[in-house]
């Protein structure tokens, strides 16, 4: 068990992404370093929605694809997508519904935690 009072959760990355009829789609990349994992969310305003896909940079191979819908225009809502542990460059590509609108995605991972610390301590609690 990993002491949450140690953890603390920080924003690697934010992007503000809009969509319109012109630009029905657009994308933003990101980067995850060694031991390191994390969980991707859009947040929006825009009740029709966006379909939000997360793939390696380089790879047409989708690891998580999520329709992000809100459930009363103009209301402020977020959908998290996944979490993302293997290093590399990635893609989020969002592809509007049907009308324009802005989404922010952001990256979070959390401080004082290593995975490879997380299990050492694990199979030290085992031995």
């Amino acid at each position: 068990n990993v002491d949450s009072s140690r953890r603390t959760k920080v924003v690697d990355f934010n992007h503000l992404i809009q969509l319109s009829k012109k630009n029905p789609e657009n994308e933003c990349t990101f980067e995850i370093e060694a031991e390191k994992q994390l969980t991707i969310t859009v947040y929006s305003r825009c009740k029709t929605g966006c379909t939000a896909t997360v793939t390696r940079v380089g790879d047409s191979n989708i690891f998580f694809e999520l329709d992000v819908v809100g459930d009363v225009e103009e209301e402020p809502y977020h959908r998290t997508i996944g979490a993302v542990k293997e290093p590399g460059s990635y893609r989020v590509k969002l592809k509007s519904l049907s009308t324009h609108g802005n989404y922010l995605v952001v990256g979070t991972s959390y401080t004082g935690l290593s995975l490879t610390s997380d299990i050492r301590s694990k199979e030290s609690i085992v031995d």
